[in-house]
């Protein structure tokens, strides 16, 4: 092994660096030594260390630059900085020709937005290509996003910043504004139509239901959420099914939930009574005020079962009927008045 001067230090920086694709520009290092061995030359620099490749900024407590690998190796409070991005870690290997940062220990990546908010990755471990600006995480990954008050958990994470698409694997989980919760297989955001997929074992919970499907849509700008897959929903006071479900918020708060194909609903009198009561047909919509159902409209092939509370009635009554439309209103999560619309049989008595 071949020791060299400190003092050629910097001319052999700037040939390393003409050889680049990037050039390299040494800012700060407190001491500086380079070696050859096998024919391998490598520079160390220790402390305060602060240089630059194309315009791209790093800053460690050591780091050492490989010539024939076209590799450095950082450690110690890493940090990097390229346009909106940063990039923190216990140590950080920089590939030149592939532009791939690998990233491990304490990882914190942070993405700054236009309108001042920003977006983190925190894992493991991350691995960033420059030129494309792919970011991939692993172990341990959790996503903060400020500008829509959301926020994930996975095992592996892939997004990509010139489309502002990603997806979350390895049990992943979502909330946003910590009123909507989502967990899946597999979950994707799509940042240019501003909505996010969930594809198998989804479960979406709120603090009013929970809804279990195959396939879940959910459009932030719109509010508005589509399960498809056997989609069951479940609540204090009912449980429905349906070949399709779309469910639209107002301010997190559910508002309407509209059902489509092989329509199913089960549901109590009251909150946490026995769900013995029923309605079937082929199409529902429901609507909610203020978190709780205020009316329910079924269409084709309705059918239905009522049974009234014995405790709130004198007289006892059961009630079957069926017909193509029907009405139900609610006051204070219990049947108010109930309509039906032709091909009427049967037909609903109450008792006060």
């Amino acid at each position: 092994m071949k020791k060299i001067l400190i003092g050629s230090l910097l001319l052999m920086i700037a040939i390393l660096g003409a050889e680049e694709l990037r050039p390299y520009r040494l800012i700060n290092a407190d001491l500086g030594t380079a070696t050859e061995n096998n024919g391998e030359r490598v520079m160390k620099l220790t402390g305060n260390v602060h240089f630059f490749y194309g315009e791209t900024e790093f800053f460690s407590n050591t780091a050492e630059l490989f010539e024939n690998q076209k590799k450095t190796v950082l450690a110690g409070n890493v940090r990097v900085l390229e346009d909106s991005l940063s990039l923190n870690a216990d140590e950080v290997e920089y590939f030149q020709v592939e532009e791939k940062l690998d990233l491990r220990g304490n990882v914190l990546a942070r993405e700054d937005h236009e309108d001042l908010t920003f977006r983190t990755f925190a894992a493991d471990s991350i691995t960033y290509f420059r030129n494309t600006g792919i970011l991939d995480a692993w172990s341990d990954v959790h996503v903060f996003d400020e500008r829509k008050s959301a926020e994930g958990y996975c095992g592996i994470l892939h997004y990509e910043m010139a489309n502002g698409y990603g997806y979350l694997l390895q049990r992943p989980k979502i909330s946003v504004d910590d009123s909507l919760k989502i967990s899946a297989e597999k979950i994707e955001y799509h940042e240019e139509f501003s909505k996010v997929t969930a594809n198998f074992d989804v479960v979406t919970e709120s603090n009013d239901f929970t809804i279990t499907s195959d396939f879940l849509l959910y459009f932030e700008q719109e509010q508005k959420a589509i399960f498809l897959g056997e989609p069951k929903f479940n609540s204090d006071f009912a449980d429905a099914a349906a070949v399709e479900m779309q469910v639209f918020f107002v301010e997190q708060e559910l508002s309407r939930a509209e059902l489509t194909g092989e329509c199913e609903v089960h549901f109590a009198t009251r909150k946490d009574a026995p769900r013995d009561n029923w309605i079937k047909s082929q199409q529902m919509i429901f609507n909610f005020t203020d978190g709780e159902l205020s009316l329910c409209e079924a269409e084709t092939d309705v059918t239905s079962f009522y049974q009234q509370d014995k405790k709130r009635s004198k007289k006892f009554m059961i009630n079957r009927a069926a017909a193509q439309k029907m009405k139900v209103y609610f006051t204070n999560q219990e049947i108010d008045e109930i309509f039906l619309e032709k091909d009427i049989d049967g037909v609903y008595k109450f008792s006060r």
